[in-house]
C-alpha cells in the first residue's frame, strides 16, 4: 500500500491505510504478509470494507483470531518442494537452472502461499 509509517502514529497510519482500502475497487484482495500482531486482525477485517484479506503469519495462536476469521495453519514445505512449487510458478526459458531459486525459498521460509 506504499504507507509510509516513519514518525507516525497509529492513529495517522489507521486512517491511510483505511482511506487506501476504501479507494480500492470492490473484490481486491489484499494480501498481508508476515503480519506479526495477531490482535491487529480485528482491526484489519473492520477497516477492510469490500476489500478480502488474506494474512499469512508465522503467529500459530489461533486464539487471537476473532471467530469471524477463518483459520488455516500451514506447514513449511520441505526445500525441494518449495524450489518445485517456484518452478512451476515462474514463466523463465529455463527456471530449473537458476541458483536463486533455493534462496528464494529460503527467505520467504518455505511457507507455500509466499512461494506461490
Amino acid at each position: 500500500m506504499n504507507i509510509d509509517v516513519e514518525g507516525r502514529s497509529d492513529d495517522d497510519i489507521s486512517a491511510e491505510v483505511e482511506a487506501a482500502l476504501r479507494s480500492l475497487p470492490d473484490q481486491t484482495m489484499w494480501v498481508i504478509d508476515d503480519l506479526g500482531d495477531l490482535n491487529m486482525v480485528n482491526s484489519l477485517v473492520n477497516r477492510a470494507g469490500a476489500v478480502r484479506l488474506l494474512i499469512i503469519t508465522r503467529q500459530n495462536n489461533a486464539g487471537l483470531i476473532p471467530n469471524t476469521v477463518a483459520f488455516l495453519p500451514l506447514d513449511v514445505l520441505e526445500e525441494d518442494d518449495a524450489i518445485r512449487l517456484l518452478i512451476s510458478r515462474t514463466r523463465r526459458d529455463d527456471p530449473v537452472t537458476d541458483p536463486a531459486l533455493p534462496e528464494i525459498a529460503r527467505n520467504v521460509g518455505y511457507l507455500s502461499p509466499t512461494v506461490s
